[in-house]
Formats: structure tokens, C-alpha cells, sequence
């Protein structure tokens, strides 16, 4: 497919918007490289630029897609990330702040992920386990999921079983996520729980990070 959960719903927008038929916009997605994707994408899941755009009412499917896609290249290459294999990197790591964070947590967060992917990580084992990763190969939109997913091998997207970055972005992420992955925050941070108000707090050891969940846990209970 030329696009991923998140994608086919910005597929659906962009038809509304533009008035091109569906299959048309399909068609025109089939090959990412086309629009100066690296190959190693696949789709083009995570490269269209949410933002206002004024397209000719005559544009085509392809016109349309590469004047989405062309921002995300040059936020790319402003940020001297010019790699096929890194750019897709980039995204993906930025997709997830883009789903789990919001922008004043997004260099911590991308600091906490480094962490967690470096080689001498001994605490996680390069397990990510992020939430909306999970949900994402499920199809849903939720954070919620059960124990039974959440050890789920044949979910691909399942970070709480299989190390490293999930196989691609899960989001559309925005100028902020991409800089914030760019120039993370140097902590030791490997852990981070929503703190009630929207944000996150960090915790550099399991411990730290046990107690920072019953906080959460005691806010969501006096609700």
C-alpha cells in the first residue's frame, strides 16, 4: 500500500481538499522515489508536510503530492540530514514525538529514544516500548491496548518485543519533531510517563521511573 494507517487518513483529506479522485491519489503514491523519497521508505507514510497550501484547482495527483512532500525534503536537507537510510530515521523517530508528545517535551523525549537505541543501553535492551508505535500496527487509535498485545511478536510496529525503531514513521511529524530529533536533549534519561497536565516526566532508572507511574496513576484515579 502507499500508505500507512495515518497516511490513508491524510490521503482522505487531501482528496476532500482537492476534489482528485481517491484512486487517482493511490496511484500516484505507488512509487515514493518518484518524488525524491529514498527507496528505503517504502511509502510514503510520514513525508506529506501538514500544512496550508494553495493548489492550482488544475493540478494532478502527482502534482499535488509532490508539493507535500517537497517541505519535508528541505526541512531534511536544512537540517543536513541528506542520508536515504538516516532521513528515514529522522522521520521515524520524529513521527513518534509527533504521536506521543507534545512539542515542549519533544527534545527530551528524542534524547530518552537515543538512549534507549544506543548499543551499550543495558537497561531496556534497545526496546523502545512506546505506546503509540503499538497501537499503530494495530490499527487503532487508542493507547489502549491489552497485556496479550502488548507481547504481540507478530505486530511489527510492537516495540515492547522487538528492539530498535519500528519498521517506519507512524505520523506525519512537523518541523518541530524533525529539529527536536536533530538536536536531542543530552540526558540519561530512558523512561518517560505522562505527568497529568499534557507533558511528560523523565526518570533515568527503572525505579525513578516505577514511581513517576503511580503519581500518574494516582492523578488518573481522583479524576
Amino acid at each position: 500500500p502507499p500508505f500507512g494507517h495515518n497516511g490513508e487518513k491524510a490521503l482522505d483529506a487531501v482528496a476532500e481538499a482537492t476534489g482528485l479522485p481517491r484512486e487517482e491519489l493511490e496511484a500516484a503514491a505507488q512509487d515514493p522515489t518518484r518524488y525524491g523519497v529514498p527507496a528505503e521508505a517504502g511509502t510514503l507514510e510520514g513525508w506529506l508536510d501538514a500544512g496550508e497550501y494553495r493548489i492550482p484547482v488544475d493540478a494532478t495527483a502527482e502534482q499535488v503530492l509532490d508539493a507535500l512532500i517537497r517541505p519535508t525534503l528541505a526541512e531534511l536537507d536544512a537540517l543536513d540530514v541528506r542520508d536515504p537510510a538516516e532521513q528515514q530515521r529522522v522521520l521515524t523517530i520524529a513521527s513518534i514525538l509527533e504521536a506521543e508528545a507534545l512539542p515542549q517535551d519533544y527534545r527530551q523525549v528524542a534524547g530518552a529514544i537515543e538512549n534507549r537505541l544506543a548499543p551499550d543501553n543495558t537497561e531496556t535492551h534497545g526496546l523502545l516500548q512506546i505506546d503509540a508505535t503499538v497501537t499503530y500496527g494495530l490499527g487503532v487509535r487508542s493507547l489502549s491496548f491489552t497485556s496479550g498485545q502488548r507481547q504481540d511478536a507478530s505486530n511489527p510496529y510492537n516495540t515492547y518485543v522487538h528492539p530498535g525503531l519500528p519498521p517506519g514513521p507512524i505520523a506525519n511529524p512537523g518541523r518541530a519533531a524533525l529539529e527536536a530529533v536533530a538536536n536531542p536533549s543530552r540526558t540519561r534519561d530512558l523512561y518517560f510517563v505522562a505527568d497529568g497536565t499534557g507533558g511528560h516526566v523523565f526518570a533515568d532508572t527503572l525505579e525513578r521511573h516505577n514511581a513517576n507511574v503511580e503519581k500518574w496513576y494516582a492523578i488518573r484515579r481522583a479524576r
